[in-house]
């Protein structure tokens, strides 16, 4: 099983106590300190407090629960390296294919009309409020990986297309 494939079943599991993830925190430390930065200097670039990062050296599934997909790509960019090495590993190809989130947005108005949704019955269906994303398609990228990917699915998009891509993510 690869890398993609053991995140796409942990993000899956019912019950996330039962949730096997790969090595990511191991792989954060390791970028970080192949960057030469503390967490303290990964803090200030990104214009937070050390401690709301901390985790991610400690817990595969914080940067897929806590952090949002904006943050794993500034955190790519600051690291030297793409979004899909920090998700899935340094042999992660990019997606040939991409998808904006402004495609995302209007496949979502697409499907509200469809199906005669209301945006809080396409919210309930998700499982994650929408009505930011239609008002403004960037804020999709405020989402976690969890919630952003939850979204994708409900449209038929795969998520990993429309993650940040180097040229996206300027620290």
């Amino acid at each position: 099983m690869d890398e993609r494939q053991i995140i796409e079943a942990a993000l899956d599991c019912e019950d996330s106590s039962d949730a096997v993830w790969p090595a990511i925190a191991e792989r954060i430390r390791a970028a970080r300190e192949l960057s030469g930065l503390s967490w303290e200097a990964v803090a200030e670039h990104l214009r937070e407090a050390p401690s709301h990062f901390w985790d991610l050296e400690l817990y595969d599934d914080e940067l897929f629960r806590v952090v949002s997909v904006n943050t794993i790509g500034r955190l790519a960019g600051i690291f030297g390296i793409t979004v899909d090495e920090v998700l899935f590993g340094i042999s992660a190809q990019p997606p040939a294919a991409r998808t904006s989130f402004a495609d995302i947005a209007a496949r979502l108005s697409r499907l509200l009309a469809s199906e005669n949704l209301t945006v809080d019955d396409l919210g309930d269906r998700i499982g994650w409020d929408v009505s930011r994303v239609l008002a403004d398609p960037e804020s999709l990228g405020d989402y976690n990986v969890d919630g952003f990917r939850r979204v994708c699915n409900t449209i038929d998009v795969d998520w990993v297309t429309a993650l940040p891509r180097p040229r996206d993510n300027a620290g």
